[in-house]
């Protein structure tokens, strides 16, 4: 089975930032993945986002593959077509008068009777702006080497029997997905129409319904057209009654994931570019989750919902695999040992002494010398799993957080997963990213987090679970890890970890 996804807009990129966090945490049954993303505003913060994190998971991916390390985290093979956002905004035309141009009279005419000065005239390098009537228009006439190679080793793939398959995410209700899915999957059809096993391909549909809002008194300050949140729902409806009435629109499967209760999902509102930098949610891992469903029960024909009258949580997080979320939450776990342990001892200890400590053999924890932490290859090595850790706390923290009256960023009490540890983590893991930004706040945290570790919860089951212990038992690792780096030592933590209930 070959298996593509197709990010559109920027709830398609948030989706793949869980999609990559599920991967490394190992409760993804998919095992390899190729990924194209597309968005008209290239420069969203989510967008960046994505590349940085797929950038660490490949080279943690490349190096444990090297390594033949045999586990289940970071084992699905992810590949980006290319690293750039393909844009459906051609070069030198941000808008809908200059795609249009001025010779046509008839078209003029058109656009003119279609949309109003401000929709012709806006600069659309940011996005659509939940004006999905614009982007149909561009995406229509949607070009890209990158799309059309990907197109072309997929039917040649089918041509020489393979089943492939193909999931298309993003959201209905905003500009870019509502306008990209229905274009993209026209594209792909007219391509491989005329492929002889064209029965092979099996096409699903990821789609995000609302789930998330932004104050209202925020978006008055905005230049560009408004984003109008109370048709939210009526795009979601549209769309939902053309993709119904449409027979052309051949989904094998469809799952739509959303909340009736819309979150705010930043406490500075921007509708494009970098400051875009909305926090994760929990309808993503969802959507993420949703992916790997239908990548793995591809006989799976139907139209799937997940939307909540209220909010989604925890309590009923979708089993996709076997591991599902008690992996998640080692996985977790295990980051948090190496935030509160591993960093701190290897960039905090004093190097002379730990020098001395080799020399004598004593004073040093015995995983230090196994994994040669001290060695430079595997200090690389580290800096990258920091990164990584760094991100995936957030990620975690993310979801268990909203934003309280004043918007400030505050655990929700009714959807956490981990307790109130999970702050520290955070506030630990974000220090520790820069190795030059250790605080004094940060250090003394370090005990708090040790002193209520084991106030870990996993769904509604408190978990016994004394960090230190673990500490010793990881530094009685055996000789036949050596070599394997500070990467060796996730896995022999991630191990020991999920043996700990």
């Amino acid at each position: 089975m070959e298996n593509y996804i197709f990010f559109i807009g920027g709830s398609g990129a948030r989706v793949y930032r869980s999609l990559l966090h599920s991967a490394a945490s190992g409760i993804l049954k998919t095992q390899e993945i190729s990924v194209l993303m597309i968005d008209a505003d290239k420069t969203n913060k989510a967008n960046d986002e994505c590349i940085q994190l797929y950038r660490i998971y490949k080279n943690i991916f490349n190096t444990m593959t090297k390594q033949e390390q045999h586990t289940n985290i970071f084992s699905c093979n992810i590949n980006m077509y290319s690293t750039d956002i393909l844009s459906p905004i051609n070069e030198n035309v941000y808008s809908l008068q200059q795609s249009i141009g001025s010779a046509d009279e008839d078209r003029i005419r058109m656009l003119k009777a279609l949309y109003t000065k401000k929709e012709r005239e806006q600069n659309l390098e940011g996005g659509f702006y939940a004006h999905p009537n614009i982007g149909c228009v561009f995406f229509f006439d949607f070009h890209s080497q990158e799309f059309e190679k990907c197109l072309k080793k997929i039917d040649e793939q089918l041509k020489n029997n393979k089943e492939v398959s193909i999931a298309l995410v993003g959201s209905i209700f905003g500009g870019t997905g509502a306008a990209g899915i229905p274009t993209l999957h026209k594209l792909i059809f007219n391509r491989l129409k005329d492929n002889p096993n064209l029965a092979k391909l099996n096409l699903g549909g990821i789609f995000l319904t609302p789930y998330f809002k932004v104050g209202e008194k925020c978006m008055e300050n905005s230049e560009n057209i408004p984003v109008h949140m109370e048709e939210f729902y009526f795009n979601t409806y549209e769309a939902l009654q053309y993709y119904q009435n449409n027979t052309n629109m051949q989904f094998g499967s469809i799952y739509l994931i959303g909340q009736g209760h819309l979150d705010i999902v930043n406490n500075k509102y921007a509708d494009s570019g970098v400051n875009q930098d909305n926090k994760a949610h929990i309808v993503e891992l969802y959507a993420a989750l949703a992916i790997d469903r239908f990548f793995s029960e591809p006989a799976e024909k139907g139209i799937y919902g997940l939307i909540r009258s209220k909010e989604l949580n925890w309590m009923s997080f979708p089993c996709s695999s076997d591991r599902s979320i008690l992996a998640l939450a080692d996985f977790a776990r295990t980051h948090a040992f190496m935030v509160s342990e591993i960093y701190p001892y290897v960039y905090k200890t004093n190097k002379s002494l730990r020098e001395k400590a080799m020399k004598w053999g004593i004073m040093i924890p015995q995983w230090y010398a196994v994994y040669q932490i001290n060695e430079q290859p595997v200090r690389r090595e580290m800096n990258i799993m920091r990164q990584y850790s760094a991100k995936l706390i957030q990620w975690l923290y993310w979801f268990n957080s909203t934003y309280d009256s004043d918007l400030n960023l505050v655990m929700d009490r009714n959807i956490k997963l981990f307790g109130n540890i999970l702050e520290d983590v955070y506030t630990v893991s974000q220090s520790y990213n820069n190795e030059s930004n250790v605080t004094e706040e940060s250090e003394s945290l370090l005990k708090v987090i040790r002193d209520k570790f084991n106030t870990f919860v996993d769904t509604a089951n408190n978990i016994e679970y004394v960090l230190d212990k673990v500490g010793v038992i990881a530094s009685l690792a055996g000789e036949s890890v050596k070599g394997f780096g500070v990467l060796g030592l996730l896995v022999k933590i991630a191990s020991l970890v999920s043996k700990q209930k």
